[in-house]
């Protein structure tokens, strides 16, 4: 594209050159060949469009760095929540627990019993949470480019992600009730 220098007066101009291989090389020899046109030119500000684009995605980036660690604040809320809910749960339950030992239920029965009312509820919740996220999809369709909001497997390993979080959580307190001594929990009743 030629624009008559004198007419349109701008005190700069930019230089723009597709290569067929690296960018980077093609520099060094694009500024001699610059040079030799004319020995007083500036030449300042080459860099590749990738280069050029990185400032532009900056601002995109950065949000999807702040979703993220939102994402991973919300999840071990999550965890910590369902920790404290099953934590309670148990020491409501001690007499139930010291009387279901007492009958004959062995530590891990109590175990199971635990980790299986979390992970119930947990697993409710994350059937939920993949329906809104479903329904949501529509709405996101359009700020996203090049993915497919609504991916199976995307939905998948989250859900599988939380029920993994939600089994950590669940087994600690869950944990504790099985230590707990049938003698101990029927006496404080």
């Amino acid at each position: 594209m030629y624009l008559p220098f004198l007419q349109g007066y701008v005190p700069f101009f930019t230089l723009v050159l597709k290569t067929a291989g690296d960018p980077g090389s093609i520099a060094s020899a694009a500024r001699a060949e610059l040079q030799k046109l004319d020995p007083a030119l500036p030449i300042t500000g080459i860099k590749t469009m990738a280069e050029h684009l990185g400032f532009a995605f900056w601002g995109t980036e950065i949000g999807a760095t702040l979703l993220g660690a939102f994402a991973l604040i919300g999840l071990l809320l999550a965890a910590v929540g369902l920790y404290g809910v099953l934590a309670f749960v148990i020491n409501r339950s001690i007499p139930e627990i010291g009387i279901r030992m007492a009958l004959g239920a062995s530590p891990g029965d109590v175990l199971r019993l635990f980790i299986g009312r979390g992970l119930a509820l947990s697993a409710l919740g994350a059937f939920a949470g993949t329906l809104a996220a479903i329904v949501t999809t529509r709405v996101l369709r359009s700020y996203l480019y090049g993915v497919n909001p609504s991916n199976p497997a995307t939905f998948a390993s989250a859900a599988a992600l939380l029920l993994c979080v939600a089994l950590v959580a669940c087994y600690l307190p869950s944990r504790r009730a099985a230590k707990i001594e049938p003698l101990r929990a029927l006496r404080d009743e």
